[in-house]
């Protein structure tokens, strides 16, 4: 099977289409974890990731994946145009049902 993947590598120094706009932090919360990683039990611990993903149209799409600590895998992923709460809370709902976890 070919996967016909494509990396594409930037030359140093290139600069973004587009400006990164930061907003305002919503929360900050504490590190639990302290850089343990190993992790007993399946659904203890999950971590999540964005990842820019620029296209060739010059417009850029984010994805937000949600991995389970135990055995690392994937328990849901979400991409859309906004990187944003939204997108952070539509992956987290994608896992707690694909997990079949109740929510309080």
């Amino acid at each position: 099977m070919q996967l016909s993947i494509l990396l594409l590598v930037l030359p140093p120094g290139n600069k973004r289409t587009q400006p990164i706009v930061k907003g305002k932090r919503e929360r900050e919360f504490d590190n639990l974890l302290n850089q343990n990683f190993c992790v007993k039990e399946k659904n203890k611990v999950w971590c999540t990731d964005f990842t820019y993903m620029c296209q060739n149209n010059g417009r850029t799409r984010y994805n937000c994946t949600i991995i389970d600590l135990y055995d690392r895998s994937v328990i849901a992923f979400v991409n859309d145009e906004h990187i944003n709460t939204e997108l952070a809370i539509a992956t987290l709902r994608e896992a707690l049902n694909a997990e079949k976890i109740q929510r309080d």
